[in-house]
Formats: structure tokens, C-alpha cells, sequence
């Protein structure tokens, strides 16, 4: 049997480590959406920007480039983002629990259609 503060650092460990990993497949789950969900979904466009798009703190973005640049920023705090691995080929990086989860890849073409841009 452990002690009070034993079990307390155990069940603290185990909230840090699992947290991301949480956080990361709900990221995933969230923006896995087929073309109808798309249009269906809160992600709307506005003249040239779309907004509601996953972590995006409100912000609406006018062009995928800059989508992906605010991700970047994000991820220095945890967040998932895409990282350009190849000209045309972006890996999703979900943070301190990805080395858990198979490596997803997505063209850049992928990413606009499931993000509603069209630049």
C-alpha cells in the first residue's frame, strides 16, 4: 500500500504524462472532418478569411500559410502543428504525447481543403 504523498506523485505523473496525449487525439479527432462536415462545420469563410479553425483563438486567416504559421507559434506552447517536411508533404505535430501515436502526413492540398482555404 503507499502513503498519502506516494500516491499523490503517482496519480500527478500520470496526469502529466497522459494530458498530451489526451489533448493530441482530441486535436486529431476534431480536424479529421470528410468534405460535408466541412461545409457544415463552424469553419466559415469571410470575404477571403476563414475562421473557427482548431486553436486559432478566434483569429481569422486570410491565406494556409498564415494558418500554419500562428500553429507554429502555438506549438511552442504544447500545441499541434504542421511541420513542412518535404515541398509538398506537412507532418502533423501534436506535442509531447506524439511519440505515443502513428505520424500522420497531409499535402498541402489536403490541408487547404480541410481547413476551407483556397490560398
Amino acid at each position: 500500500m503507499l502513503d498519502i504523498n506516494s500516491q499523490k506523485i503517482l496519480f500527478f505523473t500520470c496526469l502529466t504524462v497522459l494530458t498530451p496525449i489526451i489533448h493530441a487525439h482530441s486535436f486529431i479527432n476534431n480536424t479529421r472532418l470528410t468534405q460535408h462536415e466541412q461545409k457544415s462545420e463552424v469553419i466559415m469563410q469571410q470575404t477571403d478569411g476563414v475562421s473557427g479553425l482548431p486553436n486559432s483563438q478566434d483569429k481569422i486567416f486570410y491565406t494556409l500559410d498564415e494558418y500554419l504559421a500562428h500553429l507554429i507559434e502555438m506549438g511552442k506552447q504544447d500545441r499541434p502543428f504542421y511541420e513542412l517536411v518535404s515541398p509538398d508533404k506537412y507532418k502533423l505535430n501534436v506535442g509531447r504525447g506524439g511519440q505515443f501515436l502513428q505520424p500522420q502526413y497531409f499535402t498541402r492540398q489536403e490541408l487547404m481543403m480541410k481547413f476551407g482555404f483556397s490560398k
